[in-house]
């Protein structure tokens, strides 16, 4: 027991020294968060009697199972590394063929009993770690450890038992909405050997399991999207019309003053022409659900837009994002089409220094459908402000 809590410890030193490093992973886009929760499920106790790893014992996948569920409250620090307590019950199913009394019949009579627990687990995203943060990606998979104090129930077993409690475990996560996951969670959970009531052999009880849950994240709204958001829209104003105004008497000519010709100085540099700003059309397509800009027809059209704007400085520009009907809901097509409204601005920004005060952005969702084929609504387009 004491080297699966060394063990633990170990790992944790190693996971928060590298949390320092996780701040890098879109910074930017991620907001810690509070998150809240329950799952249940099934439990299996191993221990003397019923380890199916050794001869002399006895398991069955049916009799020796038993209920877990736990109410859980979270907090993710990076996009990476985070915290989870949970208090909670196990219902263990025993069948302890060496060690029981038998029934008259000769059989092995079926024992149960029960335990309260409180643990505290450090959870590590491997996805945003081994894939960088991503908001819209659909599945995460995380690894846990951590431990707790467990309290078994008497039963009838010879009197209650006290101890500590180790885990460890993967839970793969299913985006239902930004807010609501689905958990599916595969663990183990250590306990003293005495936590049966029995000391032989093994040296450790344990009881896998498997569960079902739901977890509500609290997130927090982008700083970088606030930002961007803040900015003033384009709105098309109603055109007025003029007032009529009577016709006024023809004014007397003023007497044409005829000037003399001016000496051609041939040495006098020509004043330079106000260059025009051209127009600008730049489209910039996405696959389902993606909001980042990484391929190479991608980098390519924002190239377009940085040139653009570093050869004509006094140029503004909007940034239209849209969604295609055909996946997602609307309130889920309004949020992709933001969201790749503002990347493009904030890499602008950010990356290549490009005043805030050029950049206009709007977003759709999948209200406005510039192109026939589905997957040309996955866009954003970049066209240049008409000078006032």
């Amino acid at each position: 027991m004491k080297k699966v809590i060394v063990t633990i410890l170990c790992l944790g030193f190693v996971f928060v020294t590298y949390s320092q490093k996780t701040e890098k992973i879109n910074s930017g886009t991620f907001q810690p968060g509070w998150y809240l929760g329950a799952n249940a499920g099934l439990n299996w106790f191993l221990g003397e009697g019923n380890n199916p790893f050794s001869s002399k014992a006895y398991f069955s996948f049916d009799k020796n199972k038993g209920f877990i569920g736990r109410a859980v409250i979270g907090y993710d620090f990076t996009p990476v590394i985070g915290l989870k307590g949970m208090i909670g019950y196990a219902h263990h199913g025993y069948w302890p063929d060496l060690y029981s009394k038998k029934n008259a019949d000769g059989s092995s009579p079926i024992s149960s009993f029960g335990s309260q627990n409180l643990t505290v687990d450090m959870t590590v995203n491997l996805s945003n770690w081994w894939a960088d943060y991503n908001p819209d990606r659909a599945f995460d998979i995380s690894a846990f450890g951590g431990t707790g104090f467990a309290h078994r129930n008497k039963a009838n077993l010879s009197d209650d038992w006290y101890g500590l409690i180790g885990r460890i475990g993967l839970q793969g996560d299913f985006h239902l909405t930004k807010q609501l996951y689905l958990n599916l969670i595969l663990e183990d959970n250590v306990v003293g050997d005495k936590y049966n009531d029995h000391v032989e052999t093994l040296i450790f009880d344990t009881y896998p399991a498997l569960t079902l849950g739901l977890t509500y994240h609290f997130r927090e709204k982008s700083k970088v999207s606030a930002e961007v958001e803040s900015k003033p829209e384009i709105v098309e104003k109603p055109v007025t019309p003029e007032p009529v105004v009577p016709p006024q008497p023809a004014a007397e000519p003023a007497p044409v003053v005829k000037e003399e010709p001016k000496p051609v100085n041939e040495n006098k540099e020509v004043a330079p022409v106000q260059k025009q700003i051209p127009e600008l059309e730049v489209d910039i397509f996405y696959t389902i659900g993606k909001a980042d800009i990484k391929n190479e027809k991608q980098q390519a059209a924002i190239a377009k837009v940085i040139d653009y704007l570093h050869a004509y400085p006094d140029a503004k520009i909007l940034i239209v994002g849209y969604a295609d009907k055909a996946t997602g809901t609307i309130a889920r097509n309004r949020e992709v089409s933001k969201k790749r409204a503002e990347f493009a601005a904030k890499l602008l920004i950010n990356n290549y220094s490009i005043s805030a005060d050029r950049i206009v952005t709007k977003w759709y969702g999948d209200t406005v459908q510039p192109y026939k084929e589905v997957p040309q609504n996955r866009l954003v387009k970049v066209n240049l402000i008409p000078l006032q």
